[in-house]
């Protein structure tokens, strides 16, 4: 999809600032989203030579985006949308109330359901072969969008009964490798998308749509997994979907759920410490206390 009038500008004038491009990335991310409610809201998106935001619309969007996001995420959103007027609107920035958003502790995080992964798995199905093929990364590695970006076509071993993707993580100065196991359906969806991928000279395993074919960057992987795979989804599980993260939360969930020990689970998500899946996934989320009081007076909560 071809980005409109307003994104356009935006970028160029990114481009004359001295941000690094994630951050870049992630202003141009977060405002696309806002041009879109922009346009559902009103019917058409910002005109980028006069920029209308007002203090109601942007508390109307806050509300809309704390039905789709994090509290956390939300703040970051809106950072991005200050940063944004700041260059295209001063006046405007200096005219209108950023709303204020509460920041809580958040519960520990909560897996799909089974029947919402049979919908995610046919929601996959209908994407093209490299979108399924990053959605499926993303579900049966656990691994990071900008892990997911970055991952090398090298570093890829598919075989009809075996194989493993190898991530490169960075973390400050130090960077190490983790190498996870590839399930039949990880290996069916990295084999298609093999097969179909550009002739290209970078050893990147995701490539854009269009020629130059370039190595995909996190905010693609954002975007296949929030946005593309969410329009193929039931409105009430598009509604739960978040960030590309979200499937590393509920794979953690479900191994843990499944039996599985907890080192294993802590060596599949790449980290260094078991004590820090502990204390992430093992704490009870608020859809496992509601299960637990529904089941305390008889009624089955959805598996």
């Amino acid at each position: 999809m071809e980005d409109s009038d307003f994104i356009e500008v935006l970028r160029e004038r990114l481009r004359e600032t001295d941000t690094v491009p994630s951050s870049q990335g992630r202003v141009v991310l977060d405002c696309s989203q806002l041009n879109e409610w922009y346009q559902g809201t009103y019917g058409n998106g910002i005109d980028p030579a006069d920029i209308a935001l007002t203090s109601v619309d942007l508390a109307e969007y806050r509300t809309w985006l704390l039905r789709h996001c994090q509290a956390s995420t939300a703040v970051r959103k809106f950072a991005s949308i200050r940063a944004m007027l700041k260059l295209l609107a001063p006046a405007v920035l200096t005219s209108v109330r950023m709303p204020r958003i509460a920041v809580t502790k958040a519960p520990s995080p909560s897996g799909f359901t089974r029947k919402e992964r049979l919908a995610i798995a046919r929601g996959i199905a209908k994407l093209s072969v490299r979108d399924r093929a990053i959605c499926t990364v993303a579900l049966w590695t656990g691994a990071r969008a900008s892990s997911i970006a970055a991952v090398k076509l090298s570093n890829v071993d598919v075989r009809p009964r075996s194989g493993s993707v190898t991530f490169d993580v960075l973390k400050g100065a130090v960077g190490r490798t983790i190498t996870v196991p590839a399930n039949a359906e990880l290996r069916e969806a990295l084999a298609a998308w093999i097969r179909e991928r550009p002739p290209v000279h970078h050893d990147f395993l995701f490539t854009g749509e269009r020629y130059p074919f370039d190595p995909i960057t996190r905010w693609t992987v954002h975007d296949v997994w929030h946005r593309r795979l969410a329009r193929q989804l039931p409105k009430e599980l598009a509604e739960k979907m978040r960030g590309p993260h979200q499937a590393r939360h509920a794979l953690a969930r479900l191994l843990l759920d499944q039996g599985v020990p907890l080192p294993d689970v802590a060596a599949i998500l790449g980290h260094s410490s078991v004590a820090t899946t502990a204390n992430i996934y093992m704490r009870p989320s608020e859809a496992d206390l509601r299960r637990h009081l529904d089941r305390a007076i008889g009624e089955e909560g959805e598996d």
